[in-house]
């Protein structure tokens, strides 16, 4: 499963090719590729975003750190493609922060590397996952923005771009991703969001406890859920 607009990601990653190729070949980028090269248009869309955010990342970080660099060019492929190749970075804890991060965003949370999603993200009629504020070019800019704060700034700096983000957009979907992203940040920091979490149903602000469906979504204090639950309106 994929986060990200695919064509938003090409157009936030988009660089000569001249000079691409100068970074996947001199800085030693086994298996990296650039735009006009003869195999670019066989390979699928994650191959191709990770060979474009090395020379991103690369560029804007110098001096290169491969290890980082590698992190954050494939957690972007990995959102690129149903099918993304592994490139030996998945158990990294940076890594599996920013995936927990990026997954919050829509408010889910995954499992283990490797066993799916635990917390699944809100879908709509179409199966497609719903973004904050409904827009995925304008959630892909930000999922981008905060992986590089994350991996190459430090958390103060993502935990900003996310918070910013979320609160640009007063949907429910944003209110539990807002949830969500605080209870992921745990002991990550000790700067809780100061997000009001509020029930969709009667207003009532500041919540300590809360429910909220997978796939409706909505974010309800307890007297309300337990009106829905009698009602039997909870499926989902």
């Amino acid at each position: 499963m994929h986060l990200l607009d695919v064509p938003t990601l090409f157009h936030l990653l988009d660089a000569d090719t001249r000079a691409v190729q100068h970074t996947i070949m001199v800085d030693g980028w086994s298996g990296g590729l650039w735009p006009d090269h003869p195999e670019w248009n066989d390979h699928a869309d994650n191959t191709r975003v990770f060979s474009l955010a090395v020379h991103y990342f690369s560029v804007r970080h110098p001096p290169v750190d491969r290890p980082r660099v590698a992190v954050a060019a494939q957690l972007l492929a990995s959102h690129a493609s149903a099918c993304a190749e592994s490139h030996l970075v998945e158990e990294d804890p940076i890594y599996q922060q920013a995936q927990m991060w990026l997954w919050a965003m829509v408010g889910a949370i995954p499992g283990l590397p490797g066993s799916g999603v635990m917390l699944p993200p809100v879908r709509d009629d179409a199966q497609q996952v719903c973004v904050p504020g409904g827009d995925v070019v304008a959630f892909t800019h930000a999922a981008m923005a905060m992986v590089e704060a994350l991996i190459f700034s430090g958390v103060d700096a993502a935990q900003n771009i996310v918070e910013g983000f979320l609160r640009s957009r007063p949907d429910h979907t944003s209110q539990r991703a807002m949830a969500v992203f605080r209870a992921v940040l745990g002991e990550e920091g000790e700067r809780l969001l100061d997000a009001d979490i509020t029930c969709v149903q009667c207003g009532a602000v500041d919540l300590q406890t809360w429910y909220t469906g997978q796939t409706w979504g909505e974010i309800l204090c307890a007297d309300c859920y337990d009106a829905r639950v009698r009602a039997g309106k909870t499926q989902g």
